[in-house]
């Protein structure tokens, strides 16, 4: 909490804010797609206590529970009890929740590595507070602004936590990742995983820790899912997205894009028009796809790895610019940007398979290489558009720094490291854009048909 309180974070806190809320307000941008269905819903726990998209429809078909949530649905009806629904003040919310994630981010970095120049975290924090891709997230009603900070406050608190062991400390920990899953699934990956983290710090005491913090999660999660249990007869631990990920992002042939326009899914669409159905449907395609064909499963999981790293998965390609020259602008600082971040992260990773085989990696970089590959989990296993990358990439704010810091200091001998991940995003961003041409293709013959807004 100490860093968090000095004058640069201050004044970096502000740059964050500022330069977020403005975006917000200049491009107005009005709720569609996902931002209009969390509106939807957010309006009908307001107006009429339900968490439904649709009142006219049965709950057990309501498409409500094939949105990531509650948790950010319930936010945003929060405000809108607290101050009516005006979006400028969710917006300006979530401005100020994403400088606060850079902020602790920027401390558990200084936390980690004391010894780094503290010039290069304040640029790297400043860099990521201005990410493109999630200034256009903060400026519309999406799920990505609070999730982000509920993360970075979850490994805030655990980065801190050694200093105040006290066993509500474990407590407040569970609650934290609780309400994390019931904003995005991820969460659940983080809870095991800083679960298993305690159990090998403090071993048998980690028990006692770990039941504190299951405890906890479980009692968060309960109210959940006992209304889902009363409504679809089964337990549902967040929603049934997660089927229609599994299925889309693992489709041969839809190379790890979300895409509800193929055969397979039209039909399980037509045959099983609830939406527990379908997911249930969907998942078991999934576990029947990699039990009969492993191999072709495999191949996937190895695709969306490789192309984890493209650069042709920028948010940039929205509807709501003034015209096609600030859109290209805006997608050409998303490619500058996530090449800043893919090329580090890269670095770090090359960097680190040579420490283990030389074995002399440190505990703190096994922790933050420990985290990467948890934080890839997701994208990988289910869909790997920008929009689920994203926690990846504001996340490893720790290792831009580290990487910065050991490529300043040791250039003279690292450019080749530098040259090989180029080389990699090069290699990922041709493969990315090869499987995918004709949606890359439409892609950029929107940024030239895009008209002034009314």
């Amino acid at each position: 909490m100490k860093n968090i309180l000095k004058r640069p974070f201050l004044l970096i806190f502000l740059i964050i804010v500022i330069v977020n809320i403005s975006y917000a307000l200049i491009y107005n941008i009005k709720p569609a797609v996902d931002a209009e269905a969390y509106d939807e819903i957010a309006l009908n726990i307001v107006n009429h206590g339900q968490y439904r998209a649709n009142l006219t429809t049965p709950i057990e078909m309501d498409g409500s529970i094939t949105r990531i949530g509650p948790g950010y649905e319930y936010f945003l009806a929060g405000n809108y009890m607290i101050f009516g629904r005006h979006l400028w003040i969710v917006w300006s919310i979530q401005a100020i929740l994403f400088a606060f994630t850079i902020l602790m981010l920027g401390s558990i970095t200084l936390l980690l590595f004391p010894e780094i120049n503290k010039k290069i975290v304040y640029v790297t924090m400043i860099l990521f507070g201005i990410i493109i891709d999630i200034i256009q997230l903060n400026g519309m009603l999406m799920t990505e602004s609070l999730f982000l900070f509920t993360l970075a406050l979850c490994l805030y608190y655990f980065s801190n936590i050694y200093e105040n062991n006290k066993w509500y400390s474990w407590i407040i920990l569970g609650i934290l990742l609780g309400t994390l899953t019931l904003i995005r699934p991820t969460g659940l990956i983080i809870f095991i995983f800083l679960s298993a983290v305690t159990l090998f710090k403090y071993k048998k005491k980690g028990l006692l820790y770990i039941t504190l913090i299951g405890l906890m999660f479980v009692i968060v999660q309960l109210p959940w899912v006992i209304r889902n249990y009363n409504i679809f007869g089964k337990i549902i631990f967040h929603t049934t997205a997660d089927g229609m990920n599994l299925l889309s992002g693992n489709y041969p042939g839809n190379h790890g894009e979300f895409n509800a326009n193929f055969p397979l899914f039209k039909e399980l669409k037509e045959k099983y028009s609830y939406p527990i159905n379908f997911n249930s449907a969907a998942k078991s395609w999934y576990r029947n796809f990699v039990i009969e064909h492993p191999i072709q499963a495999t191949g996937v999981l190895v695709e969306k790895a490789i192309v984890l790293f493209s650069l042709a998965k920028t948010s940039g390609f929205w509807f709501h610019y003034f015209g096609k020259y600030d859109q290209l602008a805006t997608i050409l600082l998303s490619i500058l940007q996530n090449f800043i971040i893919l090329t580090c992260i890269l670095v770090f990773l090359l960097t680190s398979l040579g420490k283990i085989k030389n074995r002399n990696i440190n505990k703190k970089e096994i922790f933050i290489l420990l985290t990467f590959l948890i934080l890839i989990a997701t994208p990988i296993l289910t869909v790997i558009a920008n929009r689920h990358r994203l926690p990846l990439t504001i996340m490893s704010l720790p290792i831009i720094v580290w990487s910065a810091n050991y490529l300043i200091a040791n250039y003279r001998t690292q450019y080749k490291k530098i040259l090989l991940a180029i080389l990699i995003i090069i290699i990922s961003t041709s493969i990315d854009v090869y499987l995918q041409f004709d949606k890359f293709k439409s892609r950029l013959q929107r940024v030239d048909k895009i008209e002034q807004n009314a």
